[in-house]
């Protein structure tokens, strides 16, 4: 890959405006692409970003100033998507009940058990599945010369982030061991705030498996993209990035041969 162009990035409600200053003066970054949701935004404002960088919900075309496109990759409809496809509609009754009844907490537990149900593994399939536009929109992104260099990230830096990454780098075609390894040092690095990170999940009824990227995960995956749509690029064809796109990818973030 080209040095520069594209960068990963997670917490970034705990940048300083000397650090948004470095992403937009001294690393030149022009596009940020923000996967965190509505409630995320919210909680955890950045106000510092919108200064630096002109807020979009969908992709900014022949844009020439800096921008921000928000492409939340999880949103609270996407749980009860879950209990709908799971057939789980007592689960549902039961968690409307306790909203109008006043027992909101008791049903946002309910409604937030059904993620640690399905961990790590079923989250990301839920990407790939729930949030088409999202990523077809990031592609978009991407596919576009005038939008680097571009960073993406969401709240950790890891999963949602971590997918996107690994969709790019199945574009470019790297090496999977590559890919892999590279989303599990996000353990690592968050290493550090491990246990802020269990304090602010605790909040949500979430369980330790939020706080993980083993490389077995990828790799699942991975092969999950293979067995249910042939392979990355039959995904990302499915959902509107055709092969013209993915080559224009290519063209942009891989060295010459």
């Amino acid at each position: 890959m080209k040095s520069g162009l594209l960068f990963r990035s997670g917490l970034i409600h705990l940048a300083t405006e000397h650090d948004i200053k470095l992403l937009a003066s001294k690393m030149k970054v022009k596009t940020l692409i923000d996967l965190r949701s509505s409630n995320e935004l919210t909680e955890f404002p950045t106000p510092t970003l919108d200064k630096y960088y002109l807020p979009f919900t969908s992709k900014p075309v022949g844009h020439f100033a800096r921008a921000r496109v928000s492409l939340p990759l999880w949103k609270a409809t996407t749980n009860f998507k879950l209990l709908f496809e799971g057939k789980k509609y007592k689960t549902f009754m039961s968690i409307m009940y306790k909203f109008v009844s006043g027992s909101k907490q008791d049903a946002i537990r309910e409604l937030l058990n059904e993620m640690n149900e399905i961990q790590l593994p079923g989250m990301y399939q839920c990407f790939l599945k729930y949030t088409q536009r999202e990523i077809k929109i990031a592609m978009d992104v991407l596919a576009d010369r005038s939008s680097y260099p571009c960073l993406i990230h969401c709240s950790l830096g890891k999963d949602r982030t971590g997918v996107i990454s690994a969709l790019v780098s199945e574009v470019l075609g790297l090496d999977r061991r590559f890919i892999c390894t590279e989303f599990s040092k996000s353990q690592e690095n968050l290493a550090a705030v491990r246990d802020e990170i269990r304090k602010g999940i605790q909040k949500y009824y979430l369980e330790d498996w939020v706080l993980d990227s083993p490389t077995e995960v990828m790799e699942g995956f991975l092969k999950h993209i293979d067995s249910t749509y042939g392979s990355t690029a039959n995904y990302l064809h499915t959902i509107g990035v055709d092969h013209r796109q993915q080559q224009q990818i290519r063209s942009i973030l891989l060295q010459q041969q």
